[in-house]
């Protein structure tokens, strides 16, 4: 199963209301899905402050499981989601540093940007491409602390 088909699990064995078909989210569901999505990157942010590996793992993994919420939020039901930046990394997890780690927040956050920035214009393609984009560079960034599909 990938994290987008958990997700949809989830909503459905708890009865969360998801829409049947494609349309942005309504402002109170928008404004706490955008927040929460910024929550976890801060606390991925607290975690390297912290020098906590595991707190940082945690926050990509409810980044993603956020997005991919977010997604079903917007109606969206099928998503191939790909574990591509995950599959050949081998070794232990680790914190980056510096400018490899700074690179990498601000990507992560210009997707959220770009996700709240289409959402908030109205353009539900761009605001699904967008939280593909989350997905991808959190995963991405994943690869890069070394962490593998099987640690994911």
């Amino acid at each position: 199963m990938s994290n987008f088909t958990d997700v949809v699990a989830f909503h459905k064995k708890f009865e969360v209301p998801v829409p049947a078909e494609l349309t942005l989210m309504d402002e109170k569901t928008f404004s706490f899905r955008s927040k929460f999505l910024y929550e976890e990157l801060e606390e991925f942010e607290s975690a390297y402050a912290n020098n906590d590996l595991i707190l940082a793992i945690d926050s990509l993994l409810d980044l993603v499981y956020v997005a991919c919420g977010s997604l079903n939020f917007l109606g969206v039901h099928e998503f191939e989601e790909t574990t591509q930046p995950l599959q050949n990394v081998t070794g232990i997890p680790t914190l980056l540093r510096g400018v490899e780690h700074q690179a990498l927040y601000l990507k992560m956050k210009d997707t959220i940007d770009e996700f709240v920035r289409q959402h908030d214009a109205g353009n539900l393609t761009l605001a699904i491409k967008a939280l593909r984009s989350v997905i991808q560079v959190t995963k991405e960034c994943a690869a890069q602390m070394t962490m593998t599909q099987q640690v994911w």
